[in-house]
């Protein structure tokens, strides 16, 4: 997720019209010459979801070829619960270990260059495929050449989703004596002695209510409409991704010397951007689904954030993306009438510009872009000054130069048209009414989040900072 979208902007009038006049791009279902896929799962402390996250893969329809566990400096009882279950899944299960924690990224560019798979799944430890035929119809658009990530849609984890794969799945596969089945347990018994009122807050049920709307408007109305307008998605969701193997590793590569590691707050993000950069899709497939768990109230105005800064700070490294508006021709020879696209920087360790070139090939491979995908990116960005505009003018209100009546009625409107893409949207996943208050409350505080974004991380390309790591 990118952080919030505003429905009223011009992004809307890009999803609206692609929802309205264009199909869904389709893939047709093949089993034969079916690309090969390792699963990567980082994990640091995660004993009370691992095993979700395992059970899961054990229970595809099309399992991975092989599983790999980065353990990244756990210090509980992740790693013995691991090795547990990969005796009890009927899936190969490997385990690595970093001494001391090092981060997503890292994890995925040591995996990603050592495996020789087709494919490269990533699965956030805390998160499981609720469907049995994600990894399958994730599998589906691999065969076009111009896609380099796909993934599915993503919901919070509830208590009763917990329980739900607790019961159909984990019971079924794992021994009563099994450590992880214990730690699975326990979990869920913490989660069911959370009751009244004050339990509501101990279950995290206000963000959870927030985000299954907020999750349901940016993936139903903007990633559906954006989809079916552009034939891509700007950046995959990232916790539980179906990538490309080759094409992610070109992206490390080509930015390891100028970035290192540290890939923006948001690694997803500029993945996404730099697939785009090339011409690739990101592809969303729709009715296949997982569940992920969410952080506390304080954690999420700091993910809202990440989000936020990372979208921005792509945007800003990709400029060529970011400000291409037109539609670029291709001639019989390949090759194209634009310049050559780069992403540019400044050290923040010198005023050396640097560059990353990319090779005539790849060029070309930009020009078969549906649409140029700088109109939704520079619509998004606008759209993004919403809270900022709106605490101005209440600001302008209180001393007497705007009417504050004038500022209300379009931060309701604002919210109205929200709930009306929900509705009309909505499926049997999303009890609306169920999730309005949390949604309308939560989303109201976390605003200005937004606004706090754009002045620091305006701020850092102003003074030239790019100390930008998640």
């Amino acid at each position: 997720m990118g952080g919030e979208e505003m429905v009223v902007g011009l992004s809307t009038l890009f999803t609206t019209y692609g929802k309205l006049f264009k199909p869904r791009r389709t893939f047709e279902t093949s089993s034969e010459d079916r690309p090969t896929m390792t699963a990567m799962i980082p994990a640091l402390n995660e004993e009370r979801t691992i095993a979700y996250a395992l059970a899961s893969l054990a229970m595809q329809t099309v399992p991975p070829d092989k599983v790999i566990v980065v353990d990244d400096g756990s210090t509980d009882r992740t790693p013995e619960i691991v090795d547990e279950l990969s005796s009890e899944l009927d899936i190969d299960i490997e385990r690595r270990r970093h001494d001391v924690p090092m981060g997503k990224t890292v994890g995925m560019k040591e995996v990603a260059r050592d495996v020789e798979t087709d494919t490269l799944f990533n699965l956030d430890a805390d998160t499981f495929l609720e469907s049995e035929d994600y990894l399958e119809r994730l599998l589906e658009p691999h065969h076009e050449t111009d896609v380099a990530s796909s993934f599915g849609t993503v919901y919070p984890t509830e208590r009763s989703s917990k329980q739900d794969f607790y019961e159909d799945q984990i019971v079924e596969i794992l021994p009563e004596d099994s450590l992880a089945l214990e730690h699975v347990r326990e979990d869920l018994e913490i989660e069911n002695s959370h009751t009244g009122v004050v339990g509501y807050f101990k279950r995290n049920r206000p963000i959870i209510q927030y985000r299954n709307v907020d999750f349901h408007v940016q993936q139903r109305f903007f990633a559906d409409g954006i989809m079916r307008g552009f034939g891509s998605m700007l950046y995959p969701v990232g916790s539980a991704v179906l990538y490309d193997r080759q094409k992610l590793v070109s992206v490390f590569d080509d930015y390891e010397e100028s970035l290192g590691d540290d890939l923006t707050n948001s690694e997803d993000l500029f993945i996404g951007f730099a697939f785009c950069d090339r011409g690739w899709s990101n592809i969303q497939i729709p009715d296949t689904y997982t569940r992920s768990a969410l952080p506390g109230l304080p954690k999420t105005f700091k993910q809202n954030y990440l989000w936020g800064s990372g979208y921005l700070q792509s945007a800003y490294y990709f400029k060529h993306l970011t400000f291409r508006y037109r539609k670029k021709r291709i001639s019989t020879d390949g090759g194209t009438d634009s310049d050559q696209a780069s992403l540019e920087y400044t050290d923040p360790d010198s005023t050396t510009q640097v560059q990353t070139e990319r090779s005539a090939s790849d060029r070309a491979t930009t020009q078969r872009t549906k649409q140029p995908m700088g109109r939704i990116i520079t619509s998004q960005l606008i759209d993004g000054f919403y809270p900022t505009a709106a605490l101005l003018m209440t600001g302008l209100s209180f001393i007497g130069l705007m009417a504050i009546e004038l500022i209300l009625l379009f931060i309701f409107l604002e919210f109205v048209m929200t709930i009306v893409a929900t509705g009309v949207t909505k499926t049997k996943r999303l009890d609306l009414g169920r999730n309005l208050i949390p949604f309308v409350v939560l989303r109201a505080i976390m605003l200005p989040v937004l606004t706090y974004t754009y002045l620091r991380v305006g701020t850092d390309i102003m003074l030239g900072n790019r100390d930008w790591r998640k």
